[in-house]
């Protein structure tokens, strides 16, 4: 019994078909393409309302021994396109002020995982921030945010970190 192969291939269908099935598999790879950063700054505008304030003091970084915590209506910023007016805590914690602001993105080694990392740099203050959960597309129509806040002079001689739970109505 003998088997017979085709002996002719039609090389030019073949190359048509197989560059008919590289351009269906590349179309999707196409417009799942997104500007991470440009999301990001969409979620980031309108009027985020923070909910919850941890302020932390200590003499070093690493030492922080005392915590306060405020709940409530603490504060809020206001995010346009290209500045951000801000107020929250009261008293002599009080932090105030109107600034233009830049977001950047970072890639961040975090064991087996490149995780990334948003900053938020102000004129004269630097937050880290975490959308939602931080799950791969947390940043997309976020409705909830972390900021964190890790150079702040409240007291000389006292190191603190404020620590921000918003929400976006």
């Amino acid at each position: 019994m003998k088997i017979k192969f085709a002996s002719r291939i039609n090389f030019k269908v073949f190359k048509r078909d197989i560059q008919l099935c590289l351009f269906l598999l590349l179309i999707p790879c196409i417009f799942s393409c997104h500007d991470f950063e440009e999301e990001a700054t969409e979620s980031l505008l309108g009027n985020w309302y923070v909910n919850e304030a941890w302020v932390t003091f200590g003499p070093a970084p690493n030492a922080q021994d005392s915590v306060w915590r405020f709940e409530g209506a603490v504060g809020n910023f206001l995010f346009d396109s290209k500045s951000v007016t801000y107020q929250y805590l009261q008293d002599d914690l009080k932090q105030t002020g109107q600034s233009p602001y830049v977001l950047t993105k970072e890639r961040v080694r975090q064991g087996f995982v490149r995780e990334t990392k948003l900053q938020l740099q102000l004129s004269d203050s630097e937050y880290e921030i975490t959308f939602g959960d931080n799950s791969r597309n947390s940043h997309r129509k976020a409705s909830e945010m972390t900021m964190i806040n890790l150079k702040v002079d409240l007291f000389p001689d006292i190191h603190s970190t404020i620590i921000l739970y918003l929400n976006k109505n």
